[in-house]
This record gives structure tokens, sequence and C-alpha cells, in this order.
């Protein structure tokens, strides 16, 4: 989020719960299913480009973040 000191991210709780309309899911086009899924599966590679950039140099990770990433990843693959 942009604020007086720039651009920043702020920590928020995780919903309870996420509500999905199955019949717009249904209705999407082919294309925009599969790059979905392709945003999803990428979430595997992500994660560990991140973690090779904690190794060399010391980036942080967020164990939260990356656990939610890789879980979103392999259930799609």
């Amino acid at each position: 989020l942009d604020n007086d000191a720039g651009r920043g991210s702020y920590g928020v709780p995780n919903p309870i719960a996420v509500l999905i309309d199955l019949d717009v899911i249904r209705a999407a086009p082919a294309r925009f299913v599969r790059a979905g899924i392709g945003d999803a599966v990428s979430n595997v590679s992500a994660i560990a480009d991140w973690e090779l950039a904690n190794r060399v140099n010391g980036e942080k990770i967020d164990g939260l973040a990356a656990a939610m990433a890789r879980q979103a990843g392999e259930a799609v693959l």
C-alpha cells in the first residue's frame, strides 16, 4: 500500500473462509481457468526462488505465506 513513506506491506489476519460461486467458475473462459492453474502451479518455483534468495542474500521468508503458496501449488499439481 502507498503511504507517506512510500510503499509498504501490512500484516492482516487471514480470512476464516472463502466463498466461491462454482457456477461462475464453470462459466469462465477456458483461458482464464488455464491461467489460474498456471498461476497456482508457479507458486512451487516461486517458493524455491524465495528460498534461494534467503540462502544467497539473506532475504527474509514469511513462513506462513510460503506454506500457503506451496500448498496451493502442490494441491493443483
